[in-house]
């Protein structure tokens, strides 16, 4: 049997079974800590990227 083969037949028998009815109820997790600075503006994820580059680049320099 060629792996080509054995893969085909391993899909045909996973599509021939009906999909499960069963779906885990979705929960959010959250977690309690320190507040999102409120200054913070989500819409511009390319400046919080920025900072947080800027700030990594900041500390490395400061080990040095």
């Amino acid at each position: 049997m060629t792996l080509s083969i054995l893969i085909e037949d391993v899909l045909r028998r996973q599509l021939a079974q009906p999909p499960s009815q069963s779906t885990p109820e979705f929960r959010l997790h959250t977690v309690r800590g320190k507040l999102v600075n409120p200054a913070l503006d989500l819409d511009r994820t390319s400046s919080i990227l920025a900072a947080e580059d800027e700030e990594r680049f900041r500390n490395a320099n400061a080990r040095r």
